[in-house]
């Protein structure tokens, strides 16, 4: 593995945290956007997500916590 994907990594590792965070407050689902690329002719999103899922859950999506994070 080469330092920047290290790096890379490392840096994605670290958001794992704050998802949790973000379900603790409340939120039914936390989610990362890690990078956008496109591959074969389609644009593909890679994301880190985080769901509640109880079958109690509401999946009311005003608990929605979604952060953008750093372009790749």
């Amino acid at each position: 593995m080469t330092p920047t994907q290290r790096a890379y990594l490392e840096s994605v590792v670290a958001k794992i945290p704050k998802l949790f965070e973000m379900i603790d407050a409340g939120n039914d689902r936390a989610v990362f956007n890690i990078g956008h690329r496109t591959i074969a002719g389609k644009r593909v999103r890679l994301r880190l997500v985080a769901e509640v899922i109880d079958d109690d859950s509401t999946n009311n999506r005003a608990t929605y916590g979604l952060v953008a994070s750093a372009k790749q």
